[in-house]
């Protein structure tokens, strides 16, 4: 069975098989003899994804046929030839004597020499043909480096397969003299002779790896887009950086669990490399990370740049050269062709318990007819994973998380959220537009792997490495390199932060031209509407005369419709800029701000301990000629060798930080040279910018165009001749009284449903008291108690409807829980997600959120003379639509909200809670705490979060209404000052503004 999904059939079982996985291979005991080798076979059930099961059939033939003598170092053969010789053999064949002396030399326990006899021997044969010997050699180098000694770390090392250490069987290299030890600057390599070209590599039969796919040249293919092609042999390659194997095949080393060890250069016997040794060398000029010579392809057709070398350049090469098969740029993407495009979706069912609830993505390639759900942890986690392998690549940007509790975004309105989705999909888009990260086996498991990214992780067993970590310095890599490209990156990087700051102001600005286009295409539509409801007032407004009333209205209505097709056309002109050119413009922040951060990288990380390692080196030299110098007799054992060993580790590490700093030179250089690209997306945003002012223009000058036609071709009423001025009892028999405003009138039906009283009673209160509706109900029940009016009592009503959301078996007499609570505000239509809900806990005067009691709530309603629900709903509807333009209710809706929020009995809140609710009542549904030109919560939300570490007290979350309503009068804060009564996190908040904005005087804090 797979592990994630239906296994492939079995004509794609040979295509699809691997020798590298994701997954640490559990040791297997003695009674389990099968691994994934046992799947060699072409039977069914080989999904490379799938879970190995216990098969004991073809284990003897595994074994001989696993390390043929073509594929395994010049030292297996020679340690085989010498037991032969030696006398311990039987018929061609290693005797049991011949394997003692082969596990005794190796020095290896008990327990790792049964381990490597119950394999090798399963059947209890006690003699060894050259094949099977040869996966004895090695199993004990597995057990030498400490690696799991099974068939499977055999396999996935066959490429380079370890060397074991046999100090009885083979000569070793004499210790090296003090001279040769002596303290020497870091040497830049040369390029070795060319090799005799009888020396090659033997034909190797290579095995694609688990993680990559059937064409190496394109890991996002399907294999049935390549089935019948005759494509040239594939090199597999992980995290697309080849490197060549130390059994003669080039190979890549394995850099994550499994596929992530660094690779070890075999010696023989007598200290020498292997054969690939001696083999030709070629400088890496790769575009994208090919640092140990395995690659001459260069960028953009090998053209000459600024930046020096040829492309990624290194030195030219001989022409008669021995290499491997080239690798493109990009791990082998074809330039040129369309690009690969990355849609996420947003999934309309959420995924959590209430209050914790999560928003899943669906990201789809349809090239690749691939889909996965995804959530927005899963992003992180790989951000997080790119930044430790590849912390000197321009990674991309994810978009902001709101401030939520463990992952339940209380705050996100479906703005924020189509706005995250957008950033996802830029980020994935340019994950895969890079080629370097697209070529990342964990990017590719990402977008491709069906299964919940939260269990594949828990299967896989991940060990992220930096990508230069065990990686050797290329001869002629450092030379290739411009001496000038220390100078190119301090430009560069100047430039890069002037335009980044440049962007980000442009894509505010672009965000307010749109929505001002919203604005105005909401503006025509009223405009329609009131010339629309013109018509249907003509008539009575010229009642005098009413023939050419009908023309009047044609013409009224065709400017109406014409106005709406204008609207209709501002809001497309919006929609195509807020998709369209704010996209670009944010693409191109994001690549800016990518690039930035890549810089700041490099500065923390790119460091090293060189002068200090010399030093060291010196200081143990000198030990080392003093400890020579002394008599045999004074020199404790192992001294001289424990010295020795430091200067030589020294030597290796500065030799290894040397080459990371030239690998990191040549990725900084080559992500400038893809970086360089991005100017052509400028051109391009600005000239699909251009057209679409052009498209849009043309679209509203023809709408206006027609509509003067119309017009023109109406026979509209001339004006009649003057007529006297009507006389002094006309105009008194004329008058008549305003109607109410539209604001008069939403006051006047809220009255109403108060009171139960008639439109007339109504208008005669609010006008009494100026139109102020908390004033007119006052006077309105107070003079009906004092008149001995009958007042409705609603209290039983109330308690029975209370009653019906209380669980009389969980909850208390007077108190009703979350559950009932919830059921009662799902009742009601609120939104629980936004500012909605707080408006009926304030009318009930709930104590905490999630509960209400029996007086709050008969006591709240019985005020209001609202009995039913749906009464209550209609009223808490009308309250919510009032909520952002009337002051005095969001203000008792704000303050209520703090009572609700604590927890029971505590006084203050927690500043992430206080987030949340702030951004509840600061959002759009609510009262927007921002101006044209600053959004001041969110400069609130960044000043507490890094600022603020206390509580928040009531002091402080009443002042912060006061203060954002000022703030929202007079942006420049004008109306505060020193010596003012603001608490002292306001202060605060005003120094930490102006020096974020520049402004003048900062005020200065303790």
């Amino acid at each position: 069975m797979s592990l994630f999904g239906t296994s492939p059939d079995e004509s794609s079982v040979a295509a699809t098989k691997s020798r590298l996985s994701l997954f640490d291979d559990d040791v297997p005991t003695p009674g389990s003899k099968s691994s994934l080798f046992a799947d060699d076979d072409n039977g069914a059930g080989g999904s490379p994804w799938g879970i190995p099961t216990p098969k004991k059939a073809g284990r003897g033939e595994l074994i001989k046929t696993l390390l043929p003598a073509s594929d395994v170092p010049d030292t297996y053969i020679d340690t085989f030839d010498n037991i032969l010789k030696d006398g311990d053999s039987a018929g061609g064949k290693i005797s049991p004597a011949g394997i003692t002396k082969v596990l005794s030399a190796a020095k290896l326990g008990a327990d790792e020499q049964s381990r490597i006899m119950s394999i090798v021997s399963p059947s209890g044969e006690a003699t060894l043909d050259r094949n099977e010997f040869n996966v004895l050699l090695a199993l004990v180098g597995l057990a030498q480096e400490h690696e799991d000694i099974t068939l499977d770390g055999v396999d996935e090392r066959r490429k380079n397969l370890p060397v074991p250490k046999l100090p009885s069987l083979v000569s070793t290299t004499p210790l090296a003299g003090v001279s040769e030890l002596a303290a020497k600057p870091p040497q830049r390599p040369t390029t070795p002779p060319t090799a005799p070209q009888e020396i090659q590599s033997k034909p190797q039969t290579l095995r694609k790896p688990s993680m990559d796919f059937p064409e190496s040249d394109d890991p996002w293919g399907s294999p049935a887009m390549h089935r019948g092609h005759a494509h040239e042999t594939d090199i597999p390659k992980t995290n697309g950086t080849p490197k060549p194997a130390s059994n003669g095949a080039h190979e890549p080393i394995r850099t994550t669990s499994n596929f992530t060890t660094a690779s070890r250069e075999s010696t023989n016997g007598n200290g020498a490399s292997n054969r690939d040794s001696d083999a030709p060398t070629t400088v890496s000029s790769g575009v994208w990370g090919s640092y140990d010579g395995n690659s001459n392809a260069s960028f953009a057709n090998t053209a000459a740049t600024t930046i020096g070398g040829e492309g990624f350049g290194g030195a030219g090469d001989d022409g008669d050269r021995t290499e491997p098969p080239r690798r493109s740029f990009g791990g082998g993407r074809i330039a040129g062709g369309p690009e690969e495009t990355v849609i996420i979706t947003l999934l309309p069912e959420k995924e959590g318990m209430f209050m914790f609830q999560h928003h899943n993505y669906q990201v789809s390639n349809p090239r690749k007819n691939s889909r996965v759900v995804r959530r927005y942890s899963d992003f992180v986690w790989l951000l997080d994973c790119l930044q430790k392998r590849y912390p000197f690549r321009q990674l991309p940007l994810l978009p902001p998380k709101r401030v939520g509790v463990n992952g339940n975004h209380l705050a996100a309105d479906s703005t924020f959220i189509e706005k995250r989705r957008r950033g996802l999909s830029r980020f994935s888009n340019a994950l895969i537009r890079h080629p370097v990260l697209s070529q990342e086996q964990l990017v590719i498991m990402f977008l491709t792997v069906p299964t919940e990214l939260a269990v594949w992780r828990k299967q896989a067993t991940i060990s992220v490495q930096e990508e230069f970590v065990g990686k050797s310095l290329p001869p002629g890599l450092e030379d290739s390199l411009s001496p000038t490209l220390e100078d190119l990156f301090d430009r560069t990087r100047s430039g890069v932060r002037r335009s980044a700051e440049i962007y980000i102001n442009l894509c505010n600005l672009m965000d307010r031209l749109a929505k001002r286009n919203e604005g105005l295409a909401a503006d025509h539509l009223r405009l329609s509407l009131s010339l629309q409801s013109l018509t249907d007032a003509s008539i009575d407004t010229y009642a005098t005369d009413t023939n050419d009333v009908p023309l009047l209205n044609e013409g009224l209505q065709a400017t109406a419709k014409h106005v709406s097709n204008s609207q209709s056309l501002l809001e497309d002109e919006a929609r195509a800029w807020d998709q369209g050119v704010l996209e670009d413009l944010k693409r191109q922040r994001d690549s800016l701000v990518s690039m930035r951060d890549m810089f700041d990288r490099r500065e923390r990380y790119d460091k090293d301990n060189i002068p200090y390692l010399e030093r060291r080196i010196q200081s143990n030299e000198s030990r080392l000629v003093t400890i020579r110098g002394k008599p045999e007799g004074l020199i404790k054992p192992g001294e001289i060798e424990k010295v020795t060993d430091a200067i030589i580790k020294d030597k290796q590490s500065i030799v290894a930080q040397h080459a990371r700093g030239v690998f990191v030179k040549e990725c900084l250089r080559d992500e400038l040279i893809n970086f360089q690209q991005t100017q052509y997306h400028v051109s391009r945003w600005n000239q699909d910018w251009a057209q679409e002012r052009v498209k849009y223009s043309e679209l509203q000058a023809d709408n206006w165009k027609q509509l003067h036609e119309e017009l023109d071709a109406k026979q509209l009423p001339t004006p009649p001749p003057p007529i006297s001025p009507p006389s002094q009892h006309l105009r008194w028999q004329t008058k008549f009284a305003m109607p109410p405003t539209p604001k008069q009138r939403q006051d006047l039906n809220q009255f109403m449903i108060l009171t139960g009283t008639t439109e007339r009673i109504a208008t005669r209160y609010l006008k009494g008291a100026g139109w102020k509706l908390e004033a007119a109900s006052d006077s309105y029940f107070a003079q009906a108690n004092s008149a001995g009016m009958p007042a409705k009592d609603t209290s039983g009503t109330l308690t029975k409807l209370f009653d019906k959301y209380r669980d009389e078996d969980q909850d208390e007499a007077n108190t009703a829980g979350v559950e009932g609570t919830m059921t009662y505000l799902g009742d009601l239509e609120v939104n629980m997600e936004n500012i909605e809900v707080l408006v009926p806990l304030e009318i009930i005067q709930a104590p905490v959120v999630g509960e209400m009691t029996r007086q709050g709530f008969v006591d709240g309603w019985k005020a209001l003379g609202l009995d039913t629900v749906d009464k209550q709903k209609a009223y808490v509807a009308e309250q919510v639509k009032l909520l952002p333009n009337d002051p005095a209710l969001f203000k008792r809706v704000y303050r209520h909200t703090f009572v609700c929020a604590r927890e029971a009995g505590a006084k203050a809140l927690k500043v992430e809670e206080a987030l949340i609710y702030w951004g509840m009542l600061f959002s759009p549904a609510g009262r927007p705490w921002a101006t044209a030109t600053i959004n001041w919560f969110e400069l609130w939300s960044e000043f507490l979060q890094s600022k603020w570490t206390k509580s928040v007290n009531k002091d402080m979350w009443n002042q912060t209404l006061e203060f954002a309503n000022k703030s929202m009068q007079d942006e420049s804060l004008s109306f505060w000052s020193e010596d003012g009564a603001w608490p002292g996190v306001i202060d605060e908040f005003v120094a930490y503004v102006k020096e974020k904005r520049g402004l003048p005087e900062p005020m200065e804090t303790d």
